[in-house]
């Protein structure tokens, strides 16, 4: 059986992909509740992870977060496969049903207008 890596060995690892070392404890917390075979494949992943933030021009996360959120998991853009996709401004794929005593739902608005000014239909104006 494959021994678990030591979290100094994570720790090495992202700190120098990151640029610098931060984040030991809560880092550390999330390490000893990953398999041996998580945390091996969360220092193979570092690299990857670390390249594929700077080819989007986002910010990695902090040890802690990647090793929270299981990052070394997500594929590398252009590889073909799908990648978590924020819902283009959206925050429900549908609109929410009407209440059940009647009235709107929550999400269902009246149409809007060109004219932002312009009151919502059935408000009062001051």
């Amino acid at each position: 059986m494959n021994k678990a890596p030591e979290f100094s060995e994570f720790h090495d690892a992202y700190g120098k992909a990151y640029g610098e070392k931060i984040d030991r404890l809560a880092a550390e917390r999330a390490w000893r509740r990953l398999s041996a075979r998580d945390k091996r494949a969360a220092i193979a992943g570092i690299q990857t992870y670390a390249d594929d933030c700077r080819q989007r021009g986002i910010a990695m996360k902090y040890p802690s977060g990647y090793l929270n959120l299981h990052r070394w998991e997500i594929e590398e853009v252009g590889s073909g496969t799908k990648r978590e996709q924020p819902s283009e401004g959206r925050l429900f794929a549908q609109p929410l049903p009407s209440h059940p005593r009647g009235g709107a739902g929550v999400g269902s608005q009246p149409e809007s207008t060109d004219d932002p000014a312009a009151p919502l239909e059935g408000m009062d104006t001051w």
